[in-house]
């Protein structure tokens, strides 16, 4: 199993204490949302033009591979869309110069009173012209299951619209969970060829969820592992602890732990190997 956490659960590390800690930990690589509470990638110094070498060079030293940039961009709105391309586009040209494999983005929401295939068309419109931007490089730009794009079919009916090689999708479980609780199986057979990542946590259900340790909630991780397992699913498995938007959650030097020892422990007692 290849773990790596999200830097959205250590919003106070610099980035030597995000190396530090996951080559100490067990983890394997980053996905990069925030250092030092900074969440824009054009404000964060470790990826500046001038920078970019000795990011790359102090991850080499710990072992670590820099696996995703993860953007806010959002493409929902029209007066939002715009932002979200060209954002989109420049953590395309960084992550293509860093060698990083992928960067993150939304949909993200298609409110009820609104026409819902407009909305998804000006999605699909929005994540195409970065997957354009990509073309040529080595990056994929992977659509998060995030918001209310939750469910397959607004998945698919985007991906469809998309029709880029380099699309893919980050299954995050705990958004797909609020849709499909332990149902999951239908879900994951309909968008399984497009996961290239994964968001792992936990909650406890109910009107809101409320996030909690891996292992400790509802969601049924095991049975997720196995059936990703089962299928071929090389990718890492990603923990994203949601500490910089819920500073109530633990510190991330117990919760990033536990994390890792959790996953070992499904390994352990499962088929996951």
């Amino acid at each position: 199993m290849k773990l790596s956490f999200s830097t959205l659960g250590c919003p106070d590390w610099s980035y030597i204490k995000i190396l530090e800690n996951a080559k100490k930990m067990g983890y394997d690589a980053i996905s990069v949302r925030c250092i030092e509470r900074k969440t824009d990638l054009a404000l964060i110094p470790e990826f500046m033009p001038e920078n970019r070498k000795m990011t790359l060079s102090r991850a080499a030293e710990y072992g670590i591979k820099l696996l995703c940039l993860c953007t806010g961009c959002f493409f929902h709105s029209e007066d939002i869309a715009e932002k979200g391309i060209k954002e989109g586009i420049a953590a395309v040209e960084t992550a293509s110069e860093m060698g990083i494999p992928f960067i993150r983005v939304f949909g993200d929401t298609v409110p009820e009173d609104k026409n819902e295939k407009k909305i998804l068309n000006m999605i699909a419109d929005g994540i195409g012209k970065v997957c354009k931007s990509a073309e040529g490089t080595d990056v994929k730009v992977l659509l998060e299951t995030h918001g209310n794009i939750n469910t397959s079919e607004r998945i698919l009916y985007i991906a469809d619209k998309i029709n880029i090689k380099n699309f893919s999708i980050i299954w995050d479980i705990a958004h797909s969970d609020r849709a499909y609780k332990d149902d999951i199986q239908p879900f994951y057979e309909a968008v399984k060829h497009l996961i290239c990542h994964t968001h792992i946590k936990d909650h406890i259900r109910g009107g809101k969820p409320e996030l909690c340790r891996v292992g400790d909630g509802d969601i049924p991780i095991t049975k997720i592992l196995n059936m990703l397992e089962k299928d071929g699913y090389k990718g890492y498995y990603e923990f994203e602890w949601e500490k910089m938007w819920h500073p109530e959650l633990a510190e991330p030097e117990i919760s990033f732990k536990q994390y890792v020892e959790y996953m070992k422990k499904c390994n352990k007692n499962s088929n996951i190997q």
